[in-house]
């Protein structure tokens, strides 16, 4: 977890400021690459983290046996999201010191999110057996557990770290994420109440425990927690959207048409119940005015999935059937667009959709052929492409085969200009002799979690000749 880095950061860089101070008067008491890695700490207490890698980046040229240096570039580069450098950076302070418990700890973070799971537990397991009271190094352990569904072992993880540390609020996040998961709802709340009383208050806190509620059928306690997820973050659709439907069950609780037998702590008669509907008709209203349309948010259990398929027969997918399709063929290159908005031209922008292209005879239009290569292709018109955005960040990556195509998937936002709302893209790429295939899925990032669902069951059914 991020923040127990930051926050242990945090204390260093304050313990180090007075040195500073002192440095500015006494400089020559400090080498060169002392006063660099000085800088590169106060960028890092800055959150300038460009800054702080190029800071510590002159001090390892003068030093590059300093396992402290390449552990703090290792951070800064963890919170860059640049996750291969900072594997590099950690391996690099392992290779220095086999004992340093935070950079197996910090390595296992990286690997985590390169979607790396059994190379991050097993960093965690070094760092657990080299420090038995490591609380941060077990939470992480069970996250990265209930990540690949060993709920079991995540459970256990989740218990040593309390049973070490019982006021850590963050261990009390990702065990009720567990027991949400599992459906224990009545303990999914408990655990999320615990961590805003020890002080984790953040909107995303409130929002896991208004599903829980939800969950347990409590809807009147569900509203007031997406309420509150609303009152710090008025444009957060899936609290929206949650809360309209939480209105509505809780109008059907009134009636008398809901099986539950709580009893909602809510003023009943006629105005109370039809105010329930007002509420959520409201709600919804506001969905349209974010998003642009009034059935954006259907619950996905009630969209019909069809399959989509390229007129060669080469591509098909599971994708609702309100959404439409344009295809298009140059060459040797196969394309398909499916969006949720209808698009007149198929180079036309769109908010919510699918590319998809399938490019044939790499190897003459390219000089490239092995399934490797052509990846590495692809990852470098990527990078060549997104010079050009105002931000392009690797959220996750992680390999692997399906049939017989070597592929990647990768999590990504872009921001293609200043003024622009951020995307979050999951991109697919998938290789073999002389074929390359990929597919961006793409939503605005404020509406994500939403449609994250949906490109899920399309990638799932995703077929490619």
């Amino acid at each position: 977890m991020l923040h127990f880095l930051k926050n242990n950061m945090k204390k260093r860089i304050l313990i180090f400021t007075g040195l500073l101070i002192f440095a500015a008067a006494s400089s020559s008491l400090f080498s060169q690459e002392e006063i660099w890695d000085a800088k590169g700490q106060k960028a890092m207490q800055l959150n300038k983290f460009d800054e702080a890698i190029e800071y510590f980046g002159k001090a390892i040229k003068l030093d590059p046996r300093n396992k402290h240096t390449f552990y703090n570039r290792g951070l800064a580069f963890l919170y860059s999201s640049k996750f291969e450098e900072s594997v590099g950076d950690f391996s690099k302070v392992i290779e220095l010191d086999s004992n340093y418990a935070d950079a197996y700890n910090n390595r296992g973070l990286s690997y985590n999110y390169l979607d790396k799971f059994d190379s991050s537990i097993a960093d965690f397991d070094r760092a657990v057996r080299i420090d038995s009271n490591f609380t941060e190094a077990y939470i992480n352990r069970g996250s990265a557990n209930l990540g690949m569904g060993r709920t079991e072992l995540a459970m256990k993880d989740f218990s040593k770290a309390i049973s070490l540390n019982s006021q850590n609020p963050a261990v009390y996040v990702e065990r009720g994420r567990l027991n949400y998961k599992t459906r224990r709802f009545e303990e999914a709340v408990d655990d999320f109440t615990k961590s805003i009383k020890l002080g984790m208050k953040s909107p995303k806190i409130y929002y896991n425990r208004g599903n829980a509620y939800f969950g347990l059928k409590k809807f009147d306690l569900a509203i007031k927690d997406y309420t509150r997820v609303l009152t710090e973050d008025s444009l957060n659709t899936e609290a929206l959207n949650n809360r309209a439907i939480s209105f509505e069950n809780l109008y059907q609780q009134e009636q008398g048409n809901d099986s539950t037998n709580v009893k909602p702590k809510i003023k009943k008669g006629k105005k109370a119940k039809s105010n329930l509907l007002e509420l959520a008709e409201a709600d919804r209203k506001k969905l349209f005015r974010i998003t642009g349309t009034e059935d954006r948010f259907k619950p996905i259990d009630s969209l019909k999935f069809v399959k989509y398929t390229n007129k060669s027969g080469d591509i098909s997918l599971n994708i609702p059937d309100t959404w439409h399709l344009m295809e298009n063929h140059e060459h040797s290159v196969d394309e398909m667009i499916i969006t949720f908005d209808k698009i007149s031209a198929f180079e036309e922008p769109y908010s919510v959709g699918v590319r998809l292209s399938i490019n044939r005879d790499m190897d003459s239009l390219y000089k490239v052929k092995e399934p490797v290569a052509l990846l590495d292709f692809w990852k470098g018109s990527m990078a060549k492409n997104a010079e050009e955005y105002y931000r392009y960040d690797l959220l996750s990556q992680k390999t692997f085969n399906r049939g017989t195509y070597v592929g990647s998937m990768n999590k990504t936002r872009l921001q293609v200009k200043q003024d622009y709302y951020p995307l979050k893209i999951i991109e697919v790429v998938l290789a073999k002799s002389d074929v390359l295939f990929y597919a961006y899925f793409q939503a605005p990032e404020a509406q994500f979690g939403y449609y994250e669902k949906i490109f899920e069951k399309a990638i799932e059914s995703l077929y490619v000749k």
